[in-house]
């Protein structure tokens, strides 16, 4: 079930402001690098259920006297370790800062840091000095994993456009710089540029962040806000729901079907849900799967044929493994089993429950994968028949089975096709086109037994639940004939 996230497309102007300073430049080495003095007591500093665990002076810290104190103490190389063992010791940083800590500790100790700086302070003067460094900053970074992997990409692109040329916007040189300077209205253009040319956002939410641009300089956005802050505040509020639909509507931000469906469901999903995410995971859960479905209902988002198939989805069932081959049924039924667990199987089949989404594309998969499996195991039949007898009697001449061996795969398949009116009217009779077997002869051919080839039929294609569940297309095609 989709429901409109109205923030998400009226502050994606927003996210340029993270890309274009995702570099930070100080932060590739300062911030993302917690071990200089400044950085940990910071932290310490900051953490209200730290606070209470600091009393100066501290021994084990050179007996520093006060935070200054410690951060100089903390800075210097030979002390660095003690620093992050008493964080460690103290719960202070979390594991996963620690383990970075110490693997940037090991490269000051053997200088081999960008331009091998040694404090906090050396490393923002040559990260963000230099344009030439970056590269290098970006490195470091990469090698030891100081970066999550999205920010790093992004620091990679952002490096690689400076090196070709491109400036960073009003030349600012770090986050905060950045993210003041492009904050301002009258920059989201020459924003918007670098961003482009660093390729840091997708073309689509340039094309959008573009879109918010005018009616940011024109004040035109809902309530006038400026930032994604301040968007989201104020388009949360019910009695704005109107105001911040039209202006999605306005800026082309949603496609009229998504438009439609918020001003239906007034923006929020059953529970409450205010996204295709939040409203997946509430309408996945079994306890909440009646009232997703009524809630479909009642806004008339599920179709006349949509209801009917809810309502009557143990019959469709029901009539689908009636209509396959014994062997085939075991195997549906073993998918249903493992893929939404046994008791919920059951209840589902005793109409003591009503499906969710997941127990649809279950359905759908378990029965597209016995078929296929089916009509694998036909044509292995077919092949294997093929150099032998068929039932006691003569095998179809051709392609002897030797041949057939050193044939590649690919073209095994398409060999039965060839030899259809070869291959005794017994056999080619079990292999269903549904399960991607073989079609009957064109009318007027005359069979292997004499006889004229039996027309398609229909019966086979009875106790399908969809057409769509048929992995052959030409299954496909003859089942919606038939239908």
């Amino acid at each position: 079930m989709r429901i409109l996230s109205l923030n998400n497309n009226i502050t994606t102007f927003s996210t340029m402001y993270k890309s274009i300073t995702v570099l930070c430049v100080s932060g590739i080495i300062a911030c993302g690098i917690i071990l200089f003095g400044p950085a940990t007591f910071a932290q310490l500093q900051s953490a209200d259920s730290a606070l209470g665990k600091i009393t100066y002076p501290i021994a084990d810290l050179g007996s520093c006297s006060d935070k200054k104190n410690c951060e100089t103490y903390c800075e210097q190389t030979g002390n660095m370790q003690s620093c992050i063992d008493f964080a460690k010791k103290n719960a202070l940083l979390s594991t996963g800062d620690i383990e970075k800590s110490e693997r940037v500790i090991k490269r000051i100790v053997a200088g081999k840091t960008p331009g091998q700086c040694k404090t906090r302070g050396e490393c923002e003067k040559f990260c963000q000095g230099n344009v030439a460094n970056i590269k290098a900053c970006v490195s470091f970074a990469e090698e030891l994993s100081i970066l999550p992997p999205a920010e790093l990409a992004q620091a990679k692109k952002v490096a690689q456009a400076l090196e070709g040329g491109a400036k960073l916007p009003g030349t600012c040189t770090d986050k905060q710089l950045c993210d003041l300077y492009c904050s301002a209205t009258d920059h989201l253009d020459e924003c918007l540029v670098f961003a482009e040319k660093a390729d840091i956002l997708p073309a689509n939410e340039i094309a959008e962040a573009r879109k918010i641009a005018s009616f940011l300089k024109a004040g035109t956005t809902p309530g006038a806000c400026k930032t994604k802050q301040s968007c989201e505040s104020y388009c949360k509020s019910e009695q704005h729901f109107d105001e911040c639909i039209n202006f999605a509507e306005a800026a082309g931000l949603a496609t009229k079907e998504d438009i439609e469906l918020a001003k239906k469901t007034g923006g929020k999903g059953p529970g409450g849900c205010t996204s295709k995410e939040t409203c997946a995971t509430y309408c996945n859960d079994q306890a909440h799967a009646s009232e997703c479905v009524q809630f479909g209902i009642e806004k008339g988002l599920i179709s006349e044929e949509d209801k009917e198939n809810i309502k009557n989805v143990t019959e469709k069932i029901q009539q689908g493994l009636a209509g396959i081959d014994p062997e085939a049924q075991k195997n549906v039924e073993a998918c249903f089993e493992n893929k939404m667990g046994a008791e919920t199987y059951r209840k589902l089949m005793a109409k003591e429950i009503v499906p969710t989404q997941a127990i649809g594309t279950s359905i759908q998969f378990c029965f597209e994968d016995a078929m296929k499996k089916y009509a694998e195991t036909m044509r292995a039949k077919m092949m294997q028949e093929g150099g032998g007898s068929y039932g006691g009697g003569s095998a179809p001449q051709g392609i002897p089975k030797e041949m057939m061996q050193q044939i590649p795969k690919e073209l095994q398949q398409q060999i039965p096709k060839e030899l259809q009116q070869q291959i005794p009217e017994s056999i080619r009779q079990q292999i269903p086109e549904a399960a991607g077997g073989y079609q009957s002869a064109p009318t007027g051919a005359v069979s292997p037994q004499g006889g004229a080839a039996p027309a398609p039929s229909c019966g086979m294609f009875t106790n399908v639940p969809s057409c769509d569940m048929i992995p052959d297309p030409r299954g496909q095609e003859a089942c919606r004939q038939c239908k």
